[in-house]
């Protein structure tokens, strides 16, 4: 019983970082693929590109 609450407690303390390590990994995906771009640089790229896919 105490291996499943150990497991339990880890699950908790472990899942709240999962979503922040993913956005970090995508983050250094970005980066690798963007070089010397910026999370702002990346964010107004994709903004830019949402904007004219809309106008045309």
């Amino acid at each position: 019983m105490k291996k499943y609450v150990a497991k339990a407690g880890m699950l908790l303390v472990i899942s709240p970082v999962l979503p922040f390590y993913g956005l970090v990994v995508l983050g250094e995906w970005i980066d690798s693929r963007a070089h010397r771009w910026t999370w702002a640089d990346t964010l107004f790229e994709t903004v830019d590109r949402i904007e004219e896919w809309g106008r045309s």
